[in-house]
């Protein structure tokens, strides 16, 4: 397999010039020249014989290229009929072994998708409880100290898939999830997940778990978005026993095998988990290379394990005095059998060594006293010691935790820590590095891909590893990729004006218009409480009591010497801050360029800036229904495919 450092379909620079606008659109211009200028093919004069044919036949071209075409048009149809006589099934998307073949020089790539796992829900990184199945992942991987996500499972996991922003697709999701059952919200089927792009080089791809992503069409679903076979959920969360959805949608179950819908009542996990390692066992040398993505539940809401598991586990998690924190120790040593378990496989079955594993938080997780805990949002996670966590763009909403391991990282760079920035969409390029994708002349549409290959950057800026996040945090500097200046963790746009938008822009962090409140009010401005058996309420504790009318509409934090944004920099203020009123402020000036930047991507590179929130989440009255696509007790597609992909006004 080859590793080459650097690879320049995917290594192209992504720096954009926005001191001057006359300079941006000269580039601009000048994209729009030819990158190839060949002259006519010259006229080939024959010194050969004529023919007895008539020359208005074989030598005026014409009429020759039309027999030709003829000729060409009735053999085709020939091959066609024969072909299709003998292999009718031929765009069956499953039997994809037909369309590649495999290249023994591809490693498996086993990606663990982390379900609202806070940065300290588990031992490593300091919680009050065990998890030696993820600490044994930890200490032998490269730890991604500087990981940004969005702060909403379906934004992340659409960037996940496509190495595209999600507010570049009208996914970006903060306090409010866009994608839930009876939506049409969805990836654009323009966009290639890295499903396709796995596919395409022979790999067997396999998705077990939460898909959320769209669903209304059965075009939208995982088994015709590149993955070849998938077992579980469409939707944000289930009851993981009788898979009912949860909150206004309980009405409708949600498990599905390979597009079919699927009655089942065992333990979701315990489901995946089973054919995750039946699959494994199932493996033969020679089969094509394996591509897991693997989304658990644990330990997202509702939180709950089965009766057997909990009486085995109480022991590891009973000195824990909040009966909450205690539940939700049980489905992170769920999570962490799992992961172990699969692990041991690969190791059992030969495997590992020609693997890649990937682990990775989908976003910060759910607090205690915190966001109104909407519905059955109700999970005693930490991002101890962010500021904030799920449904915010504080550290602890977009900071989650990272690794990369397997037989393929060479032993020097395991069980350190890089400190590079990378963001959600950059895992599809790097992922892809590890295989034969690049040498074998695919290329990335970089007008639809925003992650960049952080291969090299990622082993170039590592360091010797702590064991928690607490040391880590205030003892690393943060390295922006020479690919990327800056990073826009969320935008959106209404009214004339940026809100839940933020920005990183040397080695700050500026938030617009961050809502601060939901529901009734109450507080999402808050910090978990550090991991301690003996708290008996768990609870976040919040750092303004805020009512949604003095939220600030800026706050800025310097990420690089205060990572747990205990200091804004406009101390509650906002725009009327002094620094204002002084033109030769640096902190100004910053904020400024900031805006600049935002104005760029949204006027020059964003499709459509407006949000994919077509229907009501929330009813606004109790006689509006919002479940309005329950079809025979299931949320199954209820969109036809030659319905219209969205609503007129909208462009993805």
């Amino acid at each position: 397999m080859s590793l080459s450092s650097s690879r320049s379909s995917s290594q192209q620079s992504r720096r954009s010039n926005l001191s001057d606008d006359s300079e941006v659109e000269q580039i601009q211009l000048l994209t729009l020249q030819p990158k190839h200028h060949n002259p006519p093919p010259q006229r080939v004069v024959s010194n050969r014989k004529q023919s007895l044919t008539p020359d208005i036949i074989w030598s005026d071209p014409v009429p020759r290229c039309f027999l030709y075409s003829c000729l060409g048009i009735l053999l085709l149809i020939l091959i066609v009929t024969v072909h299709d006589y003998i292999i009718p099934d031929y765009m069956h998307v499953a039997d994809h072994a037909q369309q590649h073949s495999s290249n023994s020089d591809n490693p498996h790539i086993i990606w663990f998708i982390l379900d609202d796992l806070g940065q300290s829900d588990f031992s490593y990184h300091g919680a009050e409880f065990e998890t030696p199945h993820i600490d044994a992942v930890a200490s032998t991987a490269i730890e991604m100290v500087h990981h940004y996500v969005s702060p909403i499972c379906s934004a992340t996991r659409s960037s996940l898939l496509t190495g595209r922003f999600a507010w570049k697709m009208g996914l970006q999701g903060v306090l409010m999830d866009y994608v839930h059952p009876s939506t049409i919200s969805h990836i654009p089927v323009k966009y290639d997940t890295i499903g396709h792009h796995l596919q395409r080089i022979g790999y067997d791809t396999r998705l077990y778990g939460k898909w959320h992503v769209g669903y209304s069409k059965a075009s939208y679903t995982p088994t015709q978005r590149g993955f070849n076979t998938h077992i579980g959920y469409y939707q944000y969360a289930i009851d993981p026993f009788t898979k009912r959805n949860v909150d206004a949608w309980a009405e409708g179950h949600d498990w599905f095998v390979n597009g079919e819908y699927s009655v089942n009542e065992e333990y979701a996990s315990d489901v995946l988990l089973d054919t995750i390692l039946s699959d494994l066992d199932a493996y033969k040398q020679g089969d094509d290379p394996l591509f897991m993505y693997i989304a658990l539940s644990n330990p997202h809401f509702p939180v709950v394990v089965p009766e057997t598991f909990k009486e085995q586990q109480m022991s590891a998690c009973s000195h824990i005095a909040s009966e909450l924190r205690q539940t939700y120790c049980l489905s992170v040593r769920y999570l962490d059998m799992a992961i172990g378990a699969v692990m041991s496989k690969l190791r059992e079955k030969g495997l590992y060594d020609n693997s890649v594993v990937a682990l990775a938080a989908d976003n910060g997780p759910q607090l205690l006293n915190y966001c109104n805990t909407p519905g059955q949002h109700i999970a005693a996670g930490s991002a101890y010691p962010y500021r904030g966590g799920k449904y915010t763009l504080f550290q602890g909403g977009v900071q989650t935790p990272a690794f990369l391991t397997g037989g393929v990282i060479d032993e020097q760079y395991r069980g350190m820590k890089s400190n590079q920035v990378i963001h959600a969409v950059d895992w599809l390029p790097t992922l892809l590095h590890f295989t034969t994708f690049y040498d074998e002349g695919y290329e990335l549409n970089v007008e639809d891909t925003d992650g960049v290959d952080l291969f090299d950057d990622i082993l170039s800026h590592t360091m010797q590893s702590g064991t928690t996040k607490e040391a880590s945090s205030s003892s690393s500097s943060m390295t922006m990729s020479e690919q990327r200046d800056y990073l826009i963790l969320s935008m959106e746009y209404e009214n004339e004006q940026y809100v839940r938008t933020g920005i990183i822009y040397k080695q700050h962090k500026l938030l617009i218009n961050n809502e601060l409140s939901f529901a009734d009010g109450q507080s999402c401005d808050a910090r978990s409480p550090k991991p301690d058996a003996s708290d008996v309420s768990f609870e976040s504790v919040p750092v303004r009591d805020v009512d949604g009318e003095d939220d600030p509409d800026m706050m800025l934090f310097d990420i690089a010497g205060d990572a747990n944004e205990q200091v804004d920099i406009l101390n509650g203020e906002g725009s009327k801050h002094a620094i204002f009123d002084d033109d030769s402020n640096e902190y100004k000036q910053l904020i400024v360029a900031m805006i600049k930047l935002l104005n760029y991507e949204r006027l020059r590179k964003v499709p459509d800036i407006k949000t994919q929130s077509f229907e009501v989440s929330v009813a606004p009255d109790v006689n509006i229904p919002v479940d309005t696509h329950n079809i025979d007790g299931a949320h199954k597609p209820f969109q036809t495919e030659d319905e219209q992909e969205f609503p007129d006004g909208y462009h993805y």
